[in-house]
């Protein structure tokens, strides 16, 4: 995945010889070379954790990777890793991070993580994928998902784009905590130069359940007060008496899309439509300040109020689990979010069976179902069945009892009848009904 690697050295009765954590190795994210060297370097280590040589063939390499989607790109990675190191394996196989999962258990498999994915695996190991597409493009429901909603939500409801009824206070707090940021602006760091998928994803956590400890000691570690500061802001905003707005566009050949919008093409229209509410929103904002001058400097004098975040620890408490509502919602729609991917291979799953009742295993791998608590609401309120529900039935969601990497090594009992690595059993952590019409 993006955070972490685990690799496992098995015999070929599924015994345990060795284990060893590691760096992630998406391809998509590092490139191939650097995937490939981390990967050997894996292998080393776990070799050497078995007390054997680094240098030792292994029969069977497996790959379960997040990035090796398609068999060219599968293949690119063999080369490069047999490049560096030709003995490393007598045999090399890899397949999508999902597909590992799915070989520890069974069934379908839904991850969410750093980033989310949910496949339908059939028996003969073709799949049908829905989502995976990366933070630019898709993982709705993942962790990256949850903590950046919520900073767009606290900074949209700063700058007066959206109206919110939520208190900002605790949700504020903790996301400058985490980042070590005094405002929003300082934020952008986080966010291009400094980008981190993983680190961005990681906040998820921090809003899901108390993290107090780790925060008081970066703050008292800091030669930095914080301090919430209120003020006119006058001198900022009110230099001139004309209200300016600029709008600076980032996307230079936007007019590709418009013949396709002009003529007639929903999809393209609904988005044009989109993006004239989203400047609209801008507007509106900018607007705000405008229409408030006279309420807000009605008086001459200059209001500071400072607050300090020093001493009072109990502050970060606050977050989903202790009521405030902003993450308690986050939360929610990425329940919603996660059973909409489940919906989509329910859909693979039922025209092939064309059964109208079913029981299925649907196999939840990653940090955010941690929080499964926060989320659980939202996923089956999606699926939940109705009067008109034309296929019904009950998923078991499990989780694994050993890492996904088991699966991984089990990619070679499909080309080698004499390994007999068993099938983790998995366990079951909740029971949903769903009704689904396609």
């Amino acid at each position: 995945g993006a955070t972490i690697s685990r690799i496992v050295l098995l015999d070929s009765s599924g015994n345990q010889l060795g284990y060893v954590e590691g760096p992630p190795t998406n391809p998509w994210l590092l490139g191939l070379e650097e995937a490939a060297e981390r990967i050997l370097n894996l292998v080393k280590d776990v070799l050497i954790n078995s007390n054997r040589q680094s240098t030792e063939t292994l029969a069977h390499l497996g790959l379960s990777l997040s990035g090796a989607d398609t068999e060219a790109n599968q293949n690119e990675l063999v080369d490069a890793i047999k490049k560096h190191c030709p003995n490393i394996a007598q045999e090399i196989h890899i397949c999508n991070d999902s597909i590992g999962t799915y070989l520890t258990v069974c069934d379908k498999v839904l991850i969410s993580g750093t980033g989310s994915i949910c496949c339908y695996v059939r028996e003969n190991l073709t799949f049908q994928r829905i989502g995976g597409y990366g933070h630019l493009l898709g993982e709705s429901g993942s962790g990256y998902w949850i903590a950046q909603r919520m900073i767009k939500k606290l900074i949209s409801s700063d700058d007066k784009i959206i109206d919110t009824t939520y208190n900002l206070d605790n949700v504020r707090r903790v996301i400058y905590a985490y980042f070590n940021v005094e405002n929003n602006l300082e934020l952008l760091q986080h966010f291009y130069t400094n980008f981190s998928k993983n680190k961005i994803a990681g906040l998820c956590e921090h809003f899901s359940q108390n993290k107090c400890n780790m925060y008081l000691e970066s703050i008292m570690s800091s030669p930095r007060l914080f301090y919430v500061v209120i003020s006119s802001r006058r001198d900022i905003i009110y230099r001139s008496k004309q209200l300016h707005l600029l709008f600076i566009s980032c996307l230079p050949n936007v007019s590709s899309f418009l013949p396709v919008a002009r003529n007639g093409d929903q999809l393209a229209k609904d988005v044009f439509h989109d993006a004239g509410v989203q400047l609209a929103q801008h507007v509106r904002a900018a607007l705000y300040y405008y229409v408030m001058r006279d309420i807000i400097y009605r008086s001459k004098q200059l209001h500071l109020l400072f607050i300090s975040c020093l001493p009072n620890v109990s502050s970060f408490l606050p977050v989903a689990r202790n009521g405030d509502q902003l993450a308690k919602d986050v939360f929610h729609d990425a329940g919603v979010q996660l059973a909409q991917h489940v919906r989509a291979a329910l859909y693979y799953y039922v025209m092939d069976s064309m059964s109208s009742n079913q029981n299925l295993t649907v196999v939840c791998c990653g940090s955010v179902f941690k929080s499964w608590d926060l989320i659980r609401d939202g996923f089956k309120d999606f699926l939940k069945p109705s009067e008109d529900s034309k296929w019904t039935g009950t998923l078991e969601l499990v989780q694994l009892k050993h890492s996904a990497a088991y699966g991984a090594a089990r990619l070679s009992v499909h080309f080698n009848s004499k390994v007999t690595i068993p099938i983790d059993s998995g366990v079951q952590f909740d029971k949903i009904l769903f009704g689904v019409n396609f």
